[in-house]
């Protein structure tokens, strides 16, 4: 039976790779497992391989498709790429040719939580480093944000491989997973980690699209300049992240309830505590 305790007593790999270097390093991966003789293989994806430039509203495996252009660009396609050398690697035949690899995909939301380098704390990064430490609001008329408490996603492994052992059968199959923490607007939902750390976020919201041309025609000029003299693009001007924070993409998982059993470990209230205490320290 898992208990909090397996979850904290987890040690957890991070393996930190290139977008270019994903796909095979996965593959790698594969092949290890198969050489281990090791039968079931957990592949964290990623929501973001469906996120494209519309928005999503409660969306489903089954009504999801992979966007020719995700949001992410790169980061998202490269995911996807991983996604498909692991649908490929379920069924494959273990060295000791007894056994076969079984494979699940997990596709969580939006990551928040504990040793979180990308979302919220990068948030508190831009704010610190802008004016009286306000974090500029975004309007883009009906914005909503679907995050996962990584305790959350980290339990969802626990689930899918527990599944696995009692049914290969949704092996190669991949899995939205989402917990209860509210679907809101993002610059609402980091309000509260921002003033743990004295910053805040604006009253008066910058229009979206001023925005994005502003941001568009920035990476405009680095681009023509980059080839006399290198630059490299700072993260608060990537048009793509503005997007993909303003576009809304929200999801069911049913699929993940159903097939893997799968409900939040952590409470909203209980993930937003833990949260707090760790982006306070930064």
């Amino acid at each position: 039976m898992f208990t909090e305790t397996t979850l904290q007593s987890m040690t957890i790999p991070i393996i930190k790779m290139d977008s270019l270097a994903l796909g095979h390093s996965t593959e790698n991966l594969l092949n290890c497992a198969v050489e281990s003789n090791i039968r079931y293989f957990v592949y964290v994806s990623t929501a973001d391989v469906i996120c494209g430039p519309d928005p999503i509203y409660y969306g489903a495996e089954n009504t999801c498709m992979v966007p020719k252009k995700p949001v992410l660009g790169p980061y998202a396609s490269s995911k996807y790429e991983a996604e498909l050398r692991v649908v490929k690697g379920n069924g494959l035949s273990l060295r000791n040719g007894i056994g076969r690899l079984s494979t699940v995909i997990l596709r969580p939301t939006l990551l928040y939580g504990e040793e979180d380098p990308f979302f919220v704390s990068q948030i508190i990064k831009l704010a610190k480093t802008s004016p009286n430490n306000c974090l500029p609001r975004v309007d883009n008329v009906f914005t909503r944000a679907q995050v996962t408490y990584v305790g959350n996603a980290a339990w969802a492994c626990l689930k899918a491989k527990d599944r696995l052992r009692l049914d290969p059968g949704i092996g190669g199959e991949e899995f939205i997973i989402t917990d209860d923490t509210p679907v809101q607007d993002p610059f609402d939902f980091v309000k509260p980690y921002l003033d743990q750390v004295n910053c805040r976020v604006s009253d008066r919201p910058l229009p979206y699209w001023i925005l994005i041309i502003f941001l568009e025609l920035v990476l405009f000029l680095v681009i023509l300049v980059r080839p006399l003299y290198a630059i490299d693009l700072p993260e608060k001007y990537n048009p793509r992240r503005v997007r993909y924070l303003c576009t809304t993409f929200f999801f069911n998982r049913n699929k993940s309830t159903l097939r893997l059993s799968y409900a939040p470990f952590y409470t909203p209230d209980d993930s937003k505590k833990r949260s707090l205490q760790y982006y306070s320290k930064l």
